[in-house]
């Protein structure tokens, strides 16, 4: 990787670590969040990098987190409630390079799984960070369910960074049953 700092090419070599470590535990993920939104062309800040993953129950996760935790790495397990977008986070941490989250996608109450689900299997290898990565009309969708201004904000700037690829966001967000939800962001004034 060329062009980061050394922080950042230990995130993500820590991330490919943790990535490797959940496939081998059957659990599909990829890149989300900033980093996914970056790569779609709005780069942004950010202090973390996201993997998402979409499993039934977050204690198969618990493995991958063991091994991590073996491997010498802090690891903060952060149990879903009811009420929760989402199901579960699992946080790596270390001295050397930043926080590397590992999102389950899937809500306590099932919503949304199946965008969740095909975001993931969906993702797209990147060959420079090594990593699958969400696409596009994904990751638009899946902004969407998480719903806090800030996500609505990387919507209409990722729209704005890829204005050829609309009708595909469209078209995924209604298959979502997001449509409704897409048409209020975009009238949004920012």
């Amino acid at each position: 990787m060329t062009g980061f700092s050394a922080r950042t090419v230990r995130s993500f070599e820590v991330a490919r670590e943790a990535f490797r470590l959940l496939t081998a535990n059957g659990i599909q993920t990829a890149i989300v969040g900033s980093v996914a939104v970056a790569v779609h062309g709005y780069p942004r800040a950010t202090r973390d990098l996201d993997l998402g993953v979409a499993v039934v129950a977050f204690k198969v996760l618990q493995p991958a987190a063991a091994e991590l935790r073996k491997l010498g790495y802090d690891v903060h397990a952060s149990e879903p409630s009811v009420d929760d977008p989402v199901g579960g986070i699992i946080t790596v941490s270390g001295d050397d390079f930043d926080p590397i989250e590992i999102v389950n996608l899937r809500s306590p109450g099932g919503r949304y799984g199946r965008v969740a689900r095909e975001a993931i299997a969906s993702a797209q290898q990147l060959a420079e960070l090594g990593l699958p990565v969400v696409d596009l009309p994904h990751l638009v969708a899946l902004k969407l369910v998480a719903g806090s201004r800030k996500d609505e904000l990387d919507v209409l700037e990722l729209l704005r960074a890829n204005p050829e690829k609309v009708d595909d966001v469209v078209a995924a967000c209604g298959k979502y049953r997001l449509r409704k939800h897409l048409e209020r962001v975009l009238a949004t004034p920012d």
